[in-house]
């Protein structure tokens, strides 16, 4: 049987990462076992995430406005910010976070309206802000 992260039935320990063990009231909620996952399915995974982060996309753009705007130093926090992010989301994916919220309704709806909160408090952020002008010009 297939469970979320790989074979659910157990073999070998020298091939077997194991992850920590849940609490029992995750463990209710979420009936997958997580104890297993082989070196090849963590080595490709890791690949995957990896080839996942460096793709381009508005992150890219971002990191081009902000090398921009404040240079290099700039530039590079914002890279390492939406690297460790991306890392961050990743892994919570991988140990099973996200099927977590998605079996709890109501955890779902936490994730969401703090998330719709966050981009509000974003654009209302961005709105307010008086752009900074140069003096050089």
């Amino acid at each position: 049987m297939e469970g979320l992260i790989g074979n659910t039935t157990p073999g070998p320990r020298s091939s077997r990462l194991a992850f920590a063990s849940l609490p029992k009231q995750v463990a209710r909620v979420f009936p997958y076992n997580l104890n297993v996952l082989s070196l090849a399915q963590l080595n490709l995974y890791l690949v995957a995430a990896t080839l996942l982060v460096m793709a381009p996309g508005p992150d890219t753009l971002f990191v081009i406005a902000r090398s921009v705007e404040s240079g290099r130093k700039g530039g590079v926090l914002a890279a390492l910010g939406i690297c460790l992010g991306e890392f961050a989301h990743i892994g919570a994916a991988t140990v099973g976070l996200s099927a977590l919220v998605l079996s709890s309704a109501m955890a779902f709806t936490v994730v969401k309206t703090v998330g719709a909160l966050y981009l509000l408090y974003l654009g209302i952020k961005t709105l307010t802000t008086k752009p900074k002008v140069s003096e050089k010009a």
